[in-house]
């Protein structure tokens, strides 16, 4: 039987439809709050990784995404796997690949005076 529901806390909903059981939310709220002292897009990932060590949906998954957006009309981060055999652990790559950048990306998008990211960016993992 699939599950499908919703915890509201403060600062906080977790959700989904087609969970293996209620305690995915419990797990996605731990995670997410066991990195407090994360950043927000660290804990969402924390979060994603719970979900799914808690049995995440019958069959497994297929799809992740990371989105978060700030104060501008445009994300400030957007990542995504799609069609994998393990999507959340690919996009733990590409976000410990991408995180170093995202401050960059953010200043370059509204200034394009700012250096490369080559001479940017000390930490190059991706």
């Amino acid at each position: 039987d699939s599950w499908a529901g919703h915890h509201v806390r403060d600062g906080l909903i977790a959700l989904g439809n087609v969970l293996v059981g209620e305690h995915v939310l419990d797990a996605i709220e731990a995670g997410y709050e066991e990195a407090a002292a994360s950043s927000f897009e660290e804990r969402l990932m924390r979060a994603l990784e719970a979900g799914r060590d808690a049995g995440g949906q019958h069959g497994g998954q297929n799809s992740a995404a990371l989105l978060v957006y700030a104060e501008r009309a445009y994300a400030r981060v957007d990542l995504r796997v799609d069609l994998h055999d393990e999507p959340v652990g690919e996009l733990r790559r590409i976000w410990d690949s991408y995180k170093t950048a995202i401050e960059y990306y953010w200043r370059r998008q509204v200034d394009p005076t700012v250096a490369p990211l080559h001479e940017t960016v000390t930490d190059q993992s991706f």
